[in-house]
């Protein structure tokens, strides 16, 4: 035995190493955290341990515990830190920075979310969310667009009018969502830029499109709206990885993911709704969430969106990733886009319902609305 693996002993045994035979007559040897002397003292096992996401990633990673049961909530550090009462709180201003939208193109269930950055304080706030049931990609572009107030619901073409129509009547008559548009661009003079971020699945051929259409993926629908997909091909480890990040608790005590109350389907999954895959003999000890057909959806939405959020610049919209140029922006569909209202704030006539919310502008921090009901 060489002087350096005896000065390491303890009590003639050395620390964080096990060594057994299986019934095979096999000699395994097991090493745990403690086998690396920098770790075998509290102060350092519990540095360690707060560096990561959680504790049970924690023991996964390193103490080789395995034992995380099949369904359980796939970020448990939003349960954890405090769940609703730190993470959901209702946006109040709008900043000076491009409006990210992330798309996800499934199959009966497709989403979208709308989310900002303040760069200041490496901060994402999640402003809406929408996931419909069984809509078209034509109608899903025309329904996001209504909703971000680039296209006037009286503007829908014929193709789409019906399932646009319904589920803006839907979204109306839902005591608690803000009427729409959500971003009512009709105040100010200032332009607002809207990024849009999906999946390689942008770029598959649709088989529902009309028989003298050119538009054959989701990305060519979208992009004869006006709609300028920029399409991403990161593994999805790489969103997730972001997503727990942002769920950090910062230095100032509060997430870098704040989600507003009106993202509903989001916050439950958060609770738990998104949760590892069952185990298979292929894969015993799955890493990824399950796909479940429902929040996997919204999920790969944010995800993509953050992904990209937390890399631009807002002077130039800046991807800082090797080999790419300016991020495709949109302006609008059939008119510029100017400025906006966060939550609706309109004037009404006095026997229309109007819900609580506030008005926002680009420019700036200023809030320039007030809560209404």
């Amino acid at each position: 035995m060489s002087e350096e693996i005896r000065a390491d002993l303890v009590d003639g045994v050395l620390p964080g190493w096990k060594v057994r035979k299986n019934s095979r007559g096999f000699t395994i040897v097991e090493l745990d955290l403690e086998a690396n002397p920098k770790f075998r003292t509290e102060a350092a096992i519990d540095e360690l341990r707060r560096r990561q996401p959680n504790d049970r990633e924690f023991r996964r990673e390193y103490r080789r515990d395995w034992t995380v049961a099949a369904g359980e909530g796939f970020y448990p550090e939003f349960v954890e830190n405090g769940g609703r009462e730190l993470y959901v709180r209702r946006a109040l201003t709008l900043l000076n920075a491009p409006i990210v939208r992330g798309w996800d193109f499934g199959i009966r269930r497709p989403a979208c979310c709308w989310m900002q950055r303040d760069q200041a304080r490496e901060r994402v706030w999640v402003l809406r969310e929408f996931m419909p049931e069984n809509l078209s990609t034509y109608a899903l572009r025309d329904l996001v667009l209504c909703l971000s107030g680039q296209l006037d619901i009286e503007d829908v073409s014929e193709q789409t009018r019906m399932k646009v129509h319904y589920w803006w009547h839907r979204i109306y008559r839902d005591p608690e969502l803000p009427d729409p548009p959500w971003f009512d661009q009709s105040n100010l003079g200032l332009p607002m830029r809207f990024v849009d971020f999906s999946g390689h699945e942008a770029y598959d051929r649709r088989a529902q499109v009309e028989d003298d259409s050119k538009e054959i993926t989701h990305a060519d629908i979208l992009e004869a709206g006006g709609v300028l997909l920029n399409v991403l091909t990161q593994p999805v480890s790489a969103r997730e990885s972001v997503i727990r990040k942002m769920l950090a608790i910062q230095d100032d005590g509060w997430p870098g993911l704040l989600i507003d109350p009106a993202c509903r389907t989001l916050i439950k999954g958060f609770e738990g709704a998104i949760a590892y895959a069952n185990p298979s003999p292929g894969n015993p000890l799955p890493e990824e969430a399950a796909r479940d057909g429902t929040y996997e959806h919204i999920h790969d939405a944010l995800g993509y969106g953050l992904l990209n959020i937390v890399a631009l610049q807002d002077d130039g919209l800046l991807l800082k990733r090797p080999g790419t140029g300016k991020v495709r922006v949109g302006g609008g569909m059939r008119q510029p886009v100017s400025s906006m209202n966060l939550m609706e704030n309109r004037q009404r006539h006095p026997n229309q319902r109007r819900v609580r919310g506030l008005g926002l502008r680009t420019a700036g921090m200023r809030r320039v609305g007030r809560f209404s009901r």
